[in-house]
């Protein structure tokens, strides 16, 4: 029999040893269950549109769906039947609808490389993460957004490559102009995302598959000149923290730029006179030590330490490390090559492009010339290879820390005698001044 429902007298039901099916008086075809385990629950009961049998439709859980909202949805649901409309069938359709367009969203370009950064990028090549993300960001995303992954073809991965190579792809809004290098590094990035895609089933073959590298890269042999060494210190002094004692460090240590960039106060100890790098924090994936010589320490304890949960040795913000390079790598430029013109005087100058790579391999060549040997070099770099190789190293486990620290220390010896005019006539720069 119905009965006129309220809320007080819902919550005052209690269950019994048998499912309970209550009529409401007020919305006919509206039934209130209460099952022997107490929950209680909303349906309608009607006759099929189709075949005039008594059928039932679950609208939802009480009091998740309460007394006034499942009266207002089983109203709407019976007309619904009244117009010939199967509630459960329209729920199916609408489940499989929800479905194909979750699907369709899910193949999406930009939603498969999400899965991609996060499933594999970040953990297995965690190092280049960042640079791999912004590829993906910058020159890929902006290309292919909504766009289904099945849809990508060889012929769309060489409109982009020729796009960036030429200057003319319209999603490059941050930077115009040619990018070979650029293009090099998104066909890499492509080659295994694709790859990935095809091992976890999402497309059949590789878009990248054949595609061959848009630009030539030239193996490069760029080192600085003494006199470019002693403009590139001078400028580090002029711009002050926190690029000019960072890039100090990356000449005076031959460490990587996001290995000096990302530093951190405890993987220093000034005592032992030692920078430990974790595995996860170098390219090789070993553990790296770096010999501190006197003038890394003197610039390093001239810094300005700005708090940071991280400890952070270059950092403004002190939540993430200084960020900003390739607009401090232009300042430095114009300074060097203002006091290269001011030494010249009328004489013609001839200054070439350099990276902040560059200086890696001067510190390299530098202690080459100072006679250190070439496996005590490729220590100081944290290479696996070079001079001990093969058999050798598998077995040579020797850290090379004593050779290391001579070396580090020959090098920033004779970078001292270069600035302060002793290796080469200059005017003075004090190399372990860390900013003005």
């Amino acid at each position: 029999m119905a009965k006129a429902l309220t809320a007080v007298s819902i919550d005052r039901l209690k269950p019994t040893e048998k499912r309970q099916e209550i009529a409401d008086a007020r919305q006919p075809g509206l039934y209130l269950i209460v099952q022997p385990s107490g929950k209680k629950s909303w349906a309608i009961r009607y006759r099929h549109p189709e075949t005039s049998k008594p059928a039932k439709f679950t609208i939802g859980a009480y009091p998740t769906i309460e007394l006034a909202d499942a009266r207002e949805q089983a109203a709407r649901l019976l007309i619904d039947v009244d117009r010939g409309i199967d509630p459960m069938k329209a729920k199916r359709e609408a489940a499989a609808e929800a479905q194909r367009k979750a699907d369709e969203d899910s193949d999406l370009v930009e939603n498969v490389i999400d899965r991609f950064i996060t499933r594999y990028v970040l953990i297995h090549t965690p190092r280049s993460a960042y640079d791999t993300r912004r590829i993906f960001d910058y020159e890929i995303k902006p290309a292919w957004k909504g766009r289904r992954i099945q849809d990508i073809t060889r012929r769309d991965v060489n409109d982009l490559l020729d796009g960036i190579m030429e200057g003319t792809a319209e999603h490059r809004t941050r930077s115009k102009g040619p990018a070979p290098y650029i293009a090099n590094r998104v066909l890499s990035a492509l080659s295994r995302f694709g790859n990935w895609c095809v091992e976890r089933g999402i497309i059949e073959t590789s878009f990248a598959a054949g595609v061959k590298k848009p630009h030539k890269e030239a193996s490069r042999d760029r080192r600085l000149s003494d006199d470019e060494v002693r403009w590139l210190l001078a400028a580090c002094d002029e711009i002050g923290e926190p690029f000019g004692p960072l890039v100090k460090l990356l000449l005076l240590t031959g460490q990587r730029r996001d290995e000096v960039g990302k530093m951190t106060w405890p993987e220093i100890d000034t005592e032992a006179r030692v920078w430990t790098l974790a595995a996860d924090r170098m390219k090789g994936g070993r553990e790296h030590t770096v010999p501190l010589s006197e003038p890394v320490l003197a610039i390093l304890g001239g810094l300005t330490r700005i708090k940071s949960p991280a400890g952070y040795v270059f950092t403004v913000t002190g939540e993430t490390a200084v960020s900003g390079f390739s607009k401090a790598k232009r300042r430095l430029d114009e300074l060097m090559l203002a006091q290269a013109r001011e030494e010249a005087g009328d004489e013609p100058i001839e200054f070439q492009p350099w990276r902040y790579h560059d200086l890696r391999r001067t510190a390299a060549s530098g202690m080459a010339a100072l006679r250190i040997q070439p496996h005590v070099v490729e220590a100081v770099l944290g290479h696996r290879t070079g001079a001990v190789s093969g058999v050798a190293l598998v077995y040579n486990r020797h850290s090379y820390h004593d050779e290391k620290a001579a070396a580090l220390d020959a090098w920033a010896g004779y970078v001292d005698r270069l600035v302060s005019g002793e290796a080469a006539g200059s005017k003075v720069v004090a190399l372990s001044r860390a900013s003005q």
